[in-house]
């Protein structure tokens, strides 16, 4: 019973902070990743020197990616937390995977329509795509290890 409490106390915590992500305006969203953009440039920069004409491409590139990792990896985390809690309830993992993926994918929607409404902010495809796919994920990692577990463990 504490499991399941916990696993449902997991999934309302991550589901409020990406509310909470999609909730900050263009600008704020932005700052969080530019700094870390900054620093990760200045890092490679130190290792091997970018010239000034550069450093702002690698700059752009950096943060993409880390602005897209995000969401990939949030995503990742919500699924994996849904799949757990579902499992808790003694559902298949077949049904685990599927209810944890339609979840993710109903919620990342619904995140970027909510998008549509902060000041600066848009709704992107190919953001729930890239959610989904941090869902999937997720799943695929889940039935790997248990595979993996499987062969390790259960030898007869």
């Amino acid at each position: 019973m504490i499991k399941k409490i916990l696993l449902w106390c997991a999934v309302i915590f991550i589901s409020v902070q990406i509310f909470g992500f999609s909730s900050k305006t263009a600008e704020e969203s932005s700052g969080t990743s530019e700094r870390i953009a900054r620093q990760v440039v200045e890092t490679i920069s130190k290792i091997k020197k970018i010239d000034d004409a550069k450093e702002e491409d690698v700059f752009h590139a950096v943060h993409f990616l880390i602005r897209k990792s995000a969401h990939f990896a949030e995503f990742s985390l919500l699924t994996l937390l849904v799949f757990f809690l579902v499992h808790s309830y003694g559902l298949r993992k077949v049904n685990c995977a599927i209810i944890s993926l339609v979840y993710c994918l109903i919620f990342a929607s619904t995140d970027e329509i909510h998008q549509l409404y902060v000041s600066g902010r848009s709704g992107e495809v190919r953001d729930v795509f890239l959610d989904f796919c941090g869902g999937v994920f997720s799943n695929v990692c889940i039935f790997l290890g248990c595979k993996i577990k499987n062969r390790l463990f259960d030898k007869k």
